[in-house]
């Protein structure tokens, strides 16, 4: 057993970190400015840090398309967000701008008018008696465009909605 003060080899340092990098890659999906900030964390030696970016990225572990894809589908099948908050939270993660605008354009606008229309049914049905100007700035909050809310709410009291009437207005 080695005491507690002894250097590891740069080839034990180097396998630690991979391993550590396998975990969180294989968990979740972390785009390359986060792991490069993890790695960095870690240790200050920017070969290593280099090397370990290279290998996550020859393994194919490491891909912002893939991460801003899976954010995609997060966001707008689960939570039921706008372009707006989608593309928010893909620059905070630190996806490059031609990504981001490749990922979003593969959804279309019905898609992100219906994705509206039922965060409107939701809410509406929490709160029966919302004000307009509240609603739009939830739909707002949510990342939906001025375009796509005023489709929704023109639509809502024309009385497209089947659960939602004017009386909501």
């Amino acid at each position: 057993m080695k005491p507690k003060s002894a250097k590891k080899s740069e080839k034990e340092n180097y396998q630690e970190l991979l391993d550590y990098l396998l975990a969180l890659v294989t968990r979740f999906n972390y785009s390359t400015k986060e792991i490069t900030e993890k790695i960095a964390r870690k240790t200050t030696d920017t070969t290593l840090q280099k090397r370990l970016l290279s290998e996550l990225q020859r393994l194919g572990l490491l891909d912002d398309h893939k991460t801003a894809l899976a954010l995609l589908e997060k966001y707008s099948k689960i939570r039921k967000r706008g372009r707006f908050f989608i593309a928010r939270k893909l620059r905070a993660k630190g996806i490059t701008e031609p990504i981001i605008e490749e990922v979003l354009s593969e959804r279309s606008e019905e898609e992100e008018l219906s994705l509206a229309e039922s965060e409107v049914r939701r809410i509406l049905k929490v709160s029966p008696r919302l004000k307009l100007a509240t609603l739009v700035n939830r739909l707002l909050s949510r990342g939906f465009s001025r375009k796509i809310i005023y489709k929704v709410i023109t639509k809502l009291q024309e009385g497209g909605g089947n659960e939602v009437s004017n009386s909501h207005f």
